[in-house]
C-alpha cells in the first residue's frame, strides 16, 4: 500500500490533502488486487468495501465473475455469491432498510450535471453563440441532443464491456493478472468516455492499478496521462476567473481528455514506427 501511494504524488493530493472518500476505495482497489492474484477471498470483501464507498467498482463483478466460471473455480464462485448475499442482506437489516436507501449509494445528486467531461464539452458548444450562427435553422433542442450523446455513450461503453468480458471468458489462459488490469481498462473507458460529471480526483482511482500493474505499460501510460493532464487543467482553468466561460472550458476539457484519447486509440499504432519505439524504450517505457 506504501509503494502505491509514494508512486503517485497525485494519489496524495487528490484523496488525502483534498481528503476525498474516493481514498477508500484506492485502499481497496490495493487490498482486492493483491487478494485476487493470490485467489484469495478478501478481494470479495474488499471489492463491496469499494462499493460502499462508491458504486463504482461494481462493473468489476462481472469479469470477476467471467474469471472464476472460465477457470471453473466453483468452490470460490459459490463462496463469493454467500458473502455477497450475506452482505446485502447484513446492509438490508441496518443501515440500507429501504430501496431509495440503496439508490443513495449512485450519488443521485450529481445525476443530470455535467462538469469536465466530453458531455460538457459538448454543453458549451452547444450553449455558444457560434452554434446559433452557424446552424440558425436548427430543430434539435440542446437537451435532447445531449441526451442523445449520454445515452450513445452509455450503450459504446456496454458494447466495450461486454466485448472485454465475453474476451475474458473465452481466453482459456486468462489470469488473475490479466483480470486486474481489465478491470483497470473498463475503470479508464467509463470515466473517460461515459461519464459526465468528471471532476480531477476520479482518475486518482486508476492510480493503485497503476502501482501494482507496471507490467501492462500502455494502460499505465494513458491512466496516469488521463488523471496528470485532467488535474492540471483543473487548477488551472476550473478555478479562478475563467470558470464557467465557453472557450476556456472547452480548451480544459479538451486539455484533459485528448492526450489520453489520443494514446488509447492511436498508442498501439505508433510504437510500430522504430524510432518512436527506440525512443519509448530508451525512456524504459517499452
Amino acid at each position: 500500500m506504501a509503494i502505491a501511494y509514494l508512486l503517485n504524488p497525485l494519489l496524495l493530493f487528490e484523496l488525502v490533502t483534498e481528503a476525498h472518500v474516493d481514498v477508500f476505495v484506492c485502499t481497496s482497489i490495493i487490498i482486492a488486487t493483491i487478494a485476487i492474484k493470490k485467489r484469495n477471498v478478501v478481494g470479495v470483501l474488499a471489492i463491496w468495501l469499494g462499493i460502499l464507498s462508491k458504486t463504482l467498482p461494481i462493473i468489476w463483478w462481472p469479469l470477476v465473475l467471467a474469471l472464476l466460471v472460465q477457470q471453473k473455480r466453483w468452490k470460490s464462485l459459490t463462496l463469493s455469491i454467500i458473502l455477497s448475499t450475506s452482505i446485502v442482506l447484513a446492509l438490508q437489516s441496518s443501515l440500507l432498510p429501504s430501496l431509495e436507501t440503496w439508490k443513495g449509494l449512485l450519488n443521485p445528486g450529481v445525476g443530470d450535471i455535467v462538469s469536465g467531461s466530453l458531455h460538457d464539452m459538448l454543453k458549451l458548444i452547444l450553449n455558444s453563440q457560434y452554434v446559433e450562427y452557424l446552424f440558425p435553422n436548427l430543430v434539435i433542442s440542446q437537451e435532447s441532443i445531449l441526451t442523445g450523446f449520454r445515452y450513445l455513450t452509455y450503450l459504446g461503453y456496454v458494447a466495450y464491456y461486454a466485448w472485454v468480458a465475453l474476451k475474458a471468458y473465452l481466453n482459456k489462459n486468462y489470469s488473475e493478472s490479466k483480470l486486474v488490469v481489465d478491470m483497470g481498462w473498463v475503470t479508464l473507458v467509463l470515466l473517460l468516455f461515459a461519464t459526465p460529471w468528471l471532476m480531477p480526483w476520479y482518475p486518482a482511482i486508476l492510480f493503485p492499478f497503476i502501482a501494482l500493474n507496471l507490467h501492462a505499460r500502455w494502460f499505465c501510460v494513458t491512466s496516469f496521462t488521463f488523471g496528470l493532464v485532467l488535474s492540471c487543467a483543473f487548477y488551472t482553468l476550473g478555478y479562478g476567473p475563467l470558470y464557467g466561460q465557453i472557450w476556456p472550458g472547452v480548451i480544459g476539457t479538451v486539455l484533459a481528455t485528448i492526450p489520453a484519447i489520443a494514446i488509447l486509440l492511436f498508442g498501439r499504432k505508433i510504437r510500430r514506427f522504430p524510432q518512436f519505439e527506440k525512443l519509448l524504450r530508451s525512456k524504459g517505457l517499452l
